[in-house]
């Protein structure tokens, strides 16, 4: 399960409407978790442990270049994440970037 969530300005352009890209300044971050067993509702899952977060801060500056992040909460035994770099960083910055986000908080 996953959540997009985002800062003022970030918040400020999901909510506009308006398409392109997120202004300066924007922060995004993707939190992912796994889910358990609602104990208040038969049938109904709710949030578990935080599985991961991934940032994308937005650039001030002419060239508005877009920074990558991102933390690992998997238990010990499981493997890490294979870093991002090259081609696939840049795929990971632009599915960031071409989401609507939800306030972060």
């Amino acid at each position: 399960m996953t959540t997009l969530y985002a800062n003022g300005p970030g918040v400020a352009h999901a909510r506009s409407g308006r398409e392109g890209p997120y202004p300066a300044g924007s922060m995004l971050a993707r939190v992912m978790w796994t889910q358990r067993d609602d104990p208040h509702w038969f049938g109904g899952r709710i949030p578990g442990p935080v599985l991961s977060v991934e940032t994308v801060t937005v650039a001030a500056g002419p060239d508005g270049k877009a920074s990558y992040a991102h933390q690992e909460y998997r238990p010990a035994a499981a493997s890490p994440a294979a870093p991002l770099e090259g081609p696939a960083l840049q795929v990971r910055i632009d599915a960031f970037l071409a989401e609507k986000a939800s306030p972060l908080p």
